[in-house]
């Protein structure tokens, strides 16, 4: 049996990560920018200067690297203006009566958007722009609502039809035992699994939290709510509109004209949503930002002390998953997979521990064209009936916005949330990614069942 070289890279990566983070209380930035100079080294003496200069070229040029950042930014402009004060009121009327309201409303939201944008990133932006506000100004701690966000990313990943799914049904060694149809009803009952669980993880951090729904006196009139207040809804445009412009009959009409399919590919919602909605709450709240040099000058100062705690962080995370996909970690793993020689029930259970370990430095797209036909043979091999081995390996890579430490997802949420990245991980592995993979075991080995 021989461990390729990517593996043995991602578990010194992953080591270093959490010694010098966890028992050595040094910085996540720092731990990071190290770990990657470790994968680097792993390359060889002759391919490590290339290898760290393509590595942070192929990492900070990634949407996933600059979004956050810009998440940052347009956070900062919605606690300025108080725009999010404003559309919390309107949500409020209409939703203000039930606890947890807004936790609820993520929960379908994400698995509503994660269809449309096929994106863990992507859905972690779109909906945590308006939840993860509200959940806030509700009775939630940021953590916790940065969590849950980050904890319902990849519904899209587990829900058909989904990118993974079609990519999935696209490899020949898939396609010879499943029918798009037998795939789509046993992806459907594994992601309606998730949301069950999902829903139940919100009430429970109801309870533990004891929010409460808000007193009859606190929940303001619709009606002259709205027409007060109408003008803070222009947020949902900053969503909407780079959403209708790449899915959808809008879409597809700007493919057809001069625009084209490439026009319409360039337009990256991760980027455009933040972009989007710091212009609408330019324009709806500018009476609000700072009017004098010194306000300016303190706005600007809380700024960029935030982006400072932000961007170190992603830049040298997306550099560290660069360095360990150009040193094959995903052909790697799949090679040592296929070698082993054990029974059923460990086979399914160390394809449940690997895809986990491999889906927080690779994205589910990735991660499904590096493992995906190989986990599908073994989980097979392994008993599993074709359609539910599809299944189980899309949910398993549905935990993607849950696994630190290189989720682009966590660090969206930590973004709009204003939480400290590291707070979240503990939880986020614990009452999602944990659980998810165990929902997944279990489907795999027949006990949850599965329609196909």
């Amino acid at each position: 049996m021989v461990i390729g070289i990517g593996i043995w890279a991602f578990i010194a990566y992953i080591s270093f990560v959490l010694i010098w983070n966890l028992v050595f209380k040094r910085k996540l930035a720092e731990a990071m920018m190290i770990a990657w100079i470790i994968v680097c080294l792993f390359h060889g003496p002759a391919q490590f200067f290339p290898a760290l200069e393509k590595s942070f070229l192929s990492g900070t040029k990634t949407s996933s690297c600059l979004s956050p950042i810009l998440f940052v930014g347009m956070a900062a402009l919605m606690e300025e203006t108080n725009i999010i004060g404003r559309l919390i009121d309107i949500l409020n009327s209409v939703l203000g009566r039930i606890k947890g309201g807004p936790a609820y409303v993520s929960v379908l939201a994400s698995a509503l958007m994660g269809l449309i944008s096929g994106s863990t990133a992507a859905n972690a932006a779109t909906v945590g722009s308006i939840t993860i506000p509200w959940m806030m100004e509700t009775g939630w701690d940021k953590d916790t609502a940065a969590i849950i966000n980050s904890g319902n990313a990849g519904l899209g990943v587990s829900l058909p039809p989904s990118t993974s799914m079609f990519l999935m049904l696209g490899f020949a060694d898939v396609a010879a035992f499943v029918t798009t149809g037998q795939v789509y009803l046993a992806v459907l009952t594994a992601g309606i699994y998730g949301i069950i669980y999902r829903l139940l993880i919100v009430r429970y951090f109801v309870k533990k939290n004891h929010i409460e729904p808000l007193d009859d006196a606190q929940v303001p009139p619709f009606l002259p709510t709205l027409k007060e207040k109408w003008m803070s809804l222009i947020i949902f445009l900053g969503v909407a509109i780079p959403l209708l412009l790449t899915t959808g009959p809008i879409a597809e009409i700007l493919r057809k004209t001069a625009f084209g399919s490439k026009g319409v590919k360039a337009i990256d919602i991760i980027i455009w949503v933040p972009i989007m909605i710091i212009l609408a709450v330019v324009m709806e709240g500018r009476q609000y930002l700072p009017a004098t040099r010194e306000d300016r000058k303190k706005f600007i100062n809380t700024l960029s002390k935030k982006f400072f705690n932000v961007a170190p962080i992603i830049v040298f995370a997306m550099c560290g998953s660069a360095a360990l996909d150009s040193i094959g970690f995903g052909k790697d793993v799949s090679v040592f997979m296929s070698s082993l020689g054990l029974s059923n029930l460990m086979m399914v259970i160390l394809v449940v521990i690997v895809v986990e370990c491999v889906v927080g430095p690779l994205n589910a797209s990735a991660a499904t064209m590096a493992l995906g036909p190989v986990f599908f043979l073994i989980l097979k091999n392994a008993g599993v009936a074709p359609a539910c081995a599809v299944a189980v390996f899309l949910m398993l890579v549905s935990n993607q916005g849950a696994i630190p430490p290189s989720s682009s997802a966590i660090y969206i949420s930590c973004g709009i949330s204003g939480s400290e990245v590291t707070q979240t991980f503990g939880k986020l592995l614990t009452r999602y990614a944990i659980p998810i993979a165990i929902l997944a075991t279990l489907i795999a080995l027949g006990i949850l069942p599965t329609y196909y």
